[in-house]
């Protein structure tokens, strides 16, 4: 394949046409310093098989010089990026691109057969399609041949990567986006650096954009744009939590997605810096404006929509926006009012906890008798000559004020967030699945990846062991009350819980900072190891040599808030043992680097030594274990 290049004032022209012939690439790049050598090495070949031209003040002359042949050959044109609309108009179906130009991009144009052309292999992706261009990206379509799967490949432009600045800021933005755990922003996958290109392949979303129903004249359902609305600003809440910056919202960002909690997902827009809220929400009323401009008038709900579109920018926060949003959507929808989540004190009879609808005609009644026996004051143990088990208040958080983590592998810098102070307990969770059963907005809370086949969030082997921990009485031999861990749950159950309370899980970084603090000590209460501090194995029923709960008091599950020796200057409890805790750094899994899987961290009753820089790897985040619960985080104060 015989390619004619002419590329004139371009000072990446020689190496611009060596990447585009390097094999497995079939293209024999030709370079036409001049227009004249152009026109006459197109007069005097038989049939170019492609061309690439520059768009200057030789450009029709050039095309004259392919007459007959432009509209049957690949012909793709470089212009500067601010005149490409105007040359687009111009030139017709023909691609246009930014100078200086990509040459993975002008391999993709000029191809006849992407799909099948060794040369538009880049590593194990196979790019089909040339989807979008920017100053510093270009966006391509492409399959991950290794396992089959649809992405898109965004690739810096090869004027930057040479640039020591430019490719540490895309670097640094990339892990901006990677941090980026939202269900409704469009995940990350892999990131590749090969010495001489710099790109990063994120989810494949095969649906129409936004912009495209605006370009095409149609019209948005006002009661549509509450949702996308409602999903924009829980991005751009998970964003500000998480402390990164978001590029401008676009309707180019946001991919129409039906059967989506808000009917759309959303271009993965981190990069690295931090915004106030205040500028977060600036970002929300520029979006607004878009939707505002689309809706459809003839629809009764259309101004009062348009009105509060116009208003959104002022909301006191984020969250203020996303919760009003939702509001708003379920009064329209005649669905009622949702609340917003109140400071809740177990023991209140108060039903209106995140994320509940309230139904008319709902079975309110069942609902307060519910939470009621969760609230009583009191649980009395099997026999009556027990002695009573207070429920106690586990809602804390305390605040971690970051610093410097000391790892093996170096220093990790931590910024300040908050932790509970008690791993969740089964009181707590039962309170989640009392507000999230049957709810039909529940969905929200569900991780974008989490299996279609899994439907529940109630723990393994709940219905046995719950109405034991109400009673307070012995499951697998073992006394468990409402003040216990809860256990048998996945990450998606945890992350869930975590989304209903309005908070995410910490990473692994911020739980062993929590744990270790910015002093490097070895356990939360210094570096000395104290056996009784712990609900370590050293005196469970698996350790022969001991007998049970003779060290720490238990031979299996203690309470959140017992020992009360293990916990750190913060307040901080159970860090150390009773079980281990599900985080949000996914990693890939050992024997499958395409799968991620996250870290979880802590010891357990069953541990023998316990170091709290260790992490352990479950099989999927589906896995379930007695050994397994977890606490949530936030990057901001909580509300309680």
């Amino acid at each position: 394949m015989t390619t004619l290049a002419y590329l004139p004032n371009n000072p990446r022209a020689e190496s611009f046409c060596a990447e585009l012939s390097d094999p497995p690439s079939n293209v024999n790049v030709s370079l036409c310093t001049t227009a004249e050598e152009f026109v006459a090495r197109a007069s005097t070949m038989l049939r170019p098989d492609g061309a690439i031209i520059t768009h200057d003040v030789h450009f029709a002359e050039i095309i004259e010089s392919l007459k007959g042949l432009e509209d049957e050959i690949p012909l793709v044109i470089l212009a500067p990026h601010d005149t490409i609309s105007a040359v687009q108009a111009e030139v017709g179906n023909h691609p246009v691109i930014p100078l200086p130009g990509t040459p993975m991009a002008a391999c993709v144009l000029l191809s006849v057969d992407p799909v099948n052309d060794p040369g538009c292999l880049l590593s194990t992706f196979q790019l089909t399609r040339l989807v979008s261009y920017g100053r510093m990206t270009h966006t391509f379509e492409a399959s991950q041949v290794s396992i089959d799967r649809p992405v898109f490949l965004h690739l810096l432009n090869a004027e930057h990567t040479e640039d020591e600045e430019i490719s540490r800021d895309f670097l640094a933005d990339l892990q901006a986006k990677a941090k980026a755990s939202h269900e409704t922003l469009i995940p990350v996958f892999q990131a590749i650096n090969d010495g001489s290109r710099l790109y990063y392949a994120a989810e494949h979303v095969r649906t129409e954009t936004l912009s495209q129903v605006i370009e095409e004249g149609r019209s948005i359902n006002p009661l549509s744009a509450l949702r996308i609305l409602h999903a924009a600003a829980a991005s751009l809440l998970h964003l500000y939590g998480i402390k990164v910056s978001a590029h401008t919202l676009e309707a180019e960002h946001v991919f129409l997605v039906p059967e989506a909690s808000d009917q759309c997902r959303i271009e993965n827009i981190a990069f690295a810096g931090g915004m106030t809220e205040r500028e977060h929400l600036a970002n929300l009323g520029h979006f607004a404006k878009t939707l505002i401009h689309s809706l459809d008038v003839s629809n009764e709900f259309a101004e009062e929509v348009r009105t509060w579109l116009t208003a959104v920018a002022e909301q006191p926060s984020l969250r203020d926006a996303a919760l009003d949003a939702r509001k708003t959507l379920a009064r329209l929808e005649g669905r009622g009012t949702i609340v917003d989540p109140p400071t809740h004190i177990p023991g209140s009879p108060n039903t209106n906890l995140p994320g509940r609808r309230q139904k008319q005609g709902a079975p309110v009644g069942l609902i307060l008798g519910a939470v009621a026996l969760i609230g009583a004051a009191f649980y009395f143990l099997s026999g009556d000559s027990t002695p009573k088990v207070e429920l106690r208040d586990h809602n804390k958080m305390v605040e971690i004020a970051g610093g410097v983590l000391q790892t093996s592998r170096g220093t990790m810098d931590v910024e300040p967030f908050w932790i509970d102070a008690y791993e969740v307990t089964i009181a707590q969770y039962h309170e989640f699945l009392i507000d999230t059963d049957g709810n039909p907005n529940s969905s929200y809370i569900n991780h974008r990846d989490q299996p279609k086949t899994k439907t529940s969030h109630v723990p393994e082997n709940w219905d046995k062991y719950y109405p034991i921990a109400e009673q307070g009485g012995k499951y697998l031999d073992h006394q468990i009350t409402l003040n216990h861990p809860v256990f048998g749950v996945d990450w998606w159950d945890a992350y869930a819980y975590a989304r209903w309370k309005d908070r995410r899980l910490p990473t692994a970084a911020e739980w062993e900072f929590a744990a270790r603090g910015s002093d490097d000590r070895k356990f939360p209460w210094g570096s000395n190891w104290k056996p009784e501090n712990t609900n370590s194995g050293l005196d469970s029923t698996k350790n022969n040599s001991t007998k049970p709960g003779s060290i720490d008091g238990f031979s299996a599950w203690a309470p959140v808030d017992r020992p009360v020796g293990d916990v750190t200057p913060e307040g901080a409890f159970g860090l150390t043992g009773n079980i281990s805790e599900w985080t949000d750094t996914l990693v890939p899994d050992s024997f499958d680097p395409d799968k991620l899987v996250p870290l979880i961290k802590g010891g357990t009753f069953y541990s023998l030594k316990i170091n709290l820089s260790d992490s352990k790897l479950p099989k999927s985040r589906s896995q379930r274990s007695p050994l397994v619960g977890f606490r949530t985080a936030s990057s901001r104060k909580p509300s309680q």
